[in-house]
């Protein structure tokens, strides 16, 4: 079912949310998961799962919360209003190219950053909306 947003609208900037959408998952698993695996130690799954307190698995916890809570607010906000055409949820989501750009300054991870900032503006820029041009009444 296409919205009436999206008639009028050609197939690559019906579908330019996806990659957002996409980025999302990778950050979700990413972030939950850490590096050596989603159950090993070290993980945030693994912090939720143990008994301990130490301030390690606080702070894995704490990353996890802020993770899930960035990861659900960001995929809530593209697939409804980013969909709907909705102004402030275009501006809100150029948090993703900016997220990336900080990465390749801390990191200096140029290539899967780099590219992630590529893949995230040219699709903010084909889901530019429609109401932006019109004027508000």
């Amino acid at each position: 079912m296409i919205d009436k947003y999206q008639i009028g609208r050609g197939i690559m900037q019906r579908y330019a949310w996806v990659p957002l959408f996409l980025f999302s998952v990778v950050i979700l698993l990413m972030g939950l998961g850490g590096f050596a695996g989603p159950v090993k130690e070290g993980s945030v799954l693994a912090a939720y799962a143990s008994d301990d307190i130490s301030e390690q698995i606080l702070a894995l916890r704490l990353k996890g919360s802020f993770v899930l809570g960035m990861v659900v607010f960001g995929m809530a906000i593209i697939l409804y209003p980013l969909r709907q055409g909705e102004r402030w949820a275009w501006y809100v989501l150029w948090y993703y190219p900016i997220f990336f750009a900080l990465h390749v300054i801390a990191f200096g991870t140029f290539f899967p950053d780099g590219l992630s900032i590529l893949i995230s503006a040219a699709s903010l820029l084909l889901c530019f909306p429609k109401k932006i041009m019109r004027p508000t009444t």
